[in-house]
């Protein structure tokens, strides 16, 4: 069976989102209510916290990037500022595509606007291009205003191919 998926388009920015796994025939705004149709019948969506009772899983990476030079460098700490109500996780991936993973959690309460930052280790993370990605643990709800890591130029030589 094909996987089906549906496409929201913000018509302010005109940028896409794509939703997998949507078994919809339809999907409309009626009355400043996201709904949803299938043979089965009409449901309100992107209105709770919840999936069917199950946390909604968000997840943002970035694409690959220097960070303004090709010399190696390490990733000292990745700045945040967000407005989360709960952890966030926050992973880097280097070069050889080796993976840590932070968790930051909010300091402010009631959602409000905050900057948060997690430092990465100092031996880890040697490289030139650098993939980041930020995913919500249990549930929790984000808006994100900046990502913005930190780098540690090691060399003022470009990496040699």
């Amino acid at each position: 069976m094909p996987v089906q998926f549906g496409l929201r388009m913000n018509q302010r920015n005109q940028a896409v989102t794509q939703y997998l796994g949507y078994e919809f025939e339809s999907m409309a705004v009626w009355n400043g209510r996201s709904i949803a149709i299938d043979e089965n019948g009409i449901y309100e969506i992107f209105s709770g916290h919840t999936d069917n009772g199950e946390p909604i899983e968000a997840q943002l990476d970035l694409p690959q990037m220097n960070l303004g030079t090709l010399a190696l460098k390490r990733i000292r700490a990745v700045l945040v500022g967000a407005r989360i109500d709960g952890a966030l996780e926050v992973a880097v991936e280097d070069d050889d595509r080796k993976t840590r993973h932070y968790y930051m959690t909010p300091f402010l309460k009631n959602n409000e606007q905050q900057l948060l930052r997690v430092t990465a280790g100092r031996n880890y993370h040697k490289g030139s291009y650098y993939t980041i990605g930020i995913r919500n643990v249990d549930g929790s709800d984000f808006m994100l205003d900046i990502i913005q890591a930190i780098p540690i130029v090691l060399s003022r030589k470009p990496v040699r191919w």
